[in-house]
């Protein structure tokens, strides 16, 4: 994974103007929101710095669901939805996990199906050649394209306001009704809407009603983006399978208690369990933390490489300095799980 992403993160594919990607850098660390996403210097910088990081606490995350017994699982294949993912690093790390459980060897009979429907929610459009690269290149790396249709290709989703899965997997219900009405009458063999209505459902419409994984990695940032888009997570809450799972990731403090406590309160008002773990996750205690601070130092001195020694200076003074002195202990912030669930009441 880290591979795939430090191919793209070469500042020399997109940009002719040297230091684009340096100048983001500080931004894309410190004050994400301001960033729009719209251009590819921003994208690139955030993807360099974070997508690694965020790709293994998700994978430390599925890992405690199965270890409390709460990771869902399917025969057939799980639907995925990962909101304000930028890159993905949430889908990426479900794809990933499923796939190890699938060829498990110790699961014995026990069927296991992996990613059947995976959807990106993201409003910055310099994420779709970025996803497009980065899922490309894994293909190569890994040197198959199993279960390559549902990685992220590019954002499925771009606006959260008034956001609601069942209304648009009915949406897309009715559009395959209207299709399947006239692809019948052009082989005048005519049916009618209700059936056309029957067997567009029977079909699925292709975008599910509800979600087994739903996943806010460092979206709400503010207190106020919680109040703001307070119908849209009652809805989200009430759009998961039974069993299925709705995790929030993010800081630990200043705001974010006011963010996880709004959040706890929709999700009650939803009667979804509340299982997020006591602790707060610490990502410097994993195995492959050497694997995540070479990766993302790499792509720091590529980016700097474009720059000027003077320009060079002044973006590493407005970095920490473990990211571009090997000397200095690297160093991740620790970061809070909040996790609910849609169980069947006895």
């Amino acid at each position: 994974m880290g591979e795939a992403i430090a191919r793209v993160a070469l500042p020399s594919w997109y940009f002719d103007t040297p230091g684009a990607v340096a100048r983001s850098l500080p931004e894309a660390l410190r004050n994400c929101d301001a960033l729009t996403f719209s251009q590819m210097s921003e994208a690139v910088a955030y993807a360099g710095l974070h997508l690694l990081d965020r790709y293994g606490r998700v994978m430390q995350v599925l890992e405690h669901l199965m270890q409390i017994g709460r990771l869902p699982l399917r025969k057939v294949g799980l639907n995925v939805l990962e909101v304000g993912s930028g890159p993905a690093p949430a889908l990426y790390a479900a794809h990933d996990f499923y796939s190890m459980l699938v060829d498990w060897p110790d699961r014995g009979s026990t069927e296991i199906a992996g990613i059947k429907h995976a959807d990106s929610l993201e409003r910055g459009e310099a994420w779709y050649p970025i996803l497009h690269h980065v899922s490309e290149q894994l293909i190569e790396i890994r040197g198959n394209s199993q279960g390559a249709s549902v990685l992220p290709f590019g954002p499925s989703i771009d606006d959260f306001s008034g956001f609601d899965t069942q209304r648009r997997h009915h949406e897309a219900i009715a559009q395959h009704a209207r299709w399947l009405l006239s692809d019948f009458d052009s082989a005048d063999e005519p049916i009618s809407l209700k059936t056309a209505f029957r067997m567009a459902y029977q079909d699925g419409g292709g975008l599910p009603s509800a979600y087994d994984l739903v996943f806010m990695c460092n979206f709400l940032t503010q207190p106020s983006m919680a109040q703001i888009f307070r119908k849209e997570l009652q809805k989200l809450s009430r759009a998961l399978t039974p069993g299925g799972v709705l995790i929030v990731m993010g800081a630990t403090g200043k705001q974010y208690p006011a963010i996880y406590d709004e959040l706890r309160d929709i999700a009650s008002a939803a009667r979804l369990a509340d299982i997020s773990p006591a602790d707060v996750f610490d990502a410097n205690l994993s195995p492959h933390l050497h694997i995540v601070s070479e990766h993302m130092r790499a792509n720091v001195a590529a980016a700097l490489a474009d720059c000027s020694d003077k320009e060079r200076h002044d973006i590493c003074s407005r970095l920490p300095e473990d990211l571009w002195n090997p000397d200095v202990e690297f160093v991740l912030p620790k970061y809070q799980v909040l996790a609910f669930a849609m169980q069947k009441r006895r």
